[in-house]
């Protein structure tokens, strides 16, 4: 955690600290993952930690099956796509989605 004062005091330190973290990490993950098929393979096999890329939840979360069966859609992956969306239609969670998930599973039949 950074702090600026209200007189700029700290500035050049925090974007200084700001520049290093994008060069040397940003860049590298937007690398990685501008590849879907290791979005892909990094939601079905991959541990979430805290310490990369996180909050998709763990491997049996929905979170993770709506994120997973979405980038299988996208990579034309239908049958993944149908099991991981069919269960998150299924769960009481994102019961705001649940009509729009069950319009994409109609298509996809």
């Amino acid at each position: 955690m950074f702090y600026v004062d209200s007189d700029g005091r700290y500035l050049a330190t925090v974007t200084e600290a700001a520049r290093d973290g994008i060069a040397k990490q940003a860049f590298e993950w937007f690398q990685r993952f501008s590849d879907m098929q290791e979005v892909l393979r990094t939601l079905l096999e991959d541990d979430e930690t805290m310490d990369g890329t996180w909050g998709f939840g763990r491997i049996t979360s929905p979170a993770r099956h709506l994120c997973r069966g979405y980038v299988a859609l996208s990579l034309g992956d239908t049958k993944l796509a149908v099991k991981d969306l069919t269960y998150v239609a299924s769960s009481p969670c994102y019961a705001e989605l649940r009509e729009r998930i069950e319009s994409d599973l109609a298509r996809m039949s």
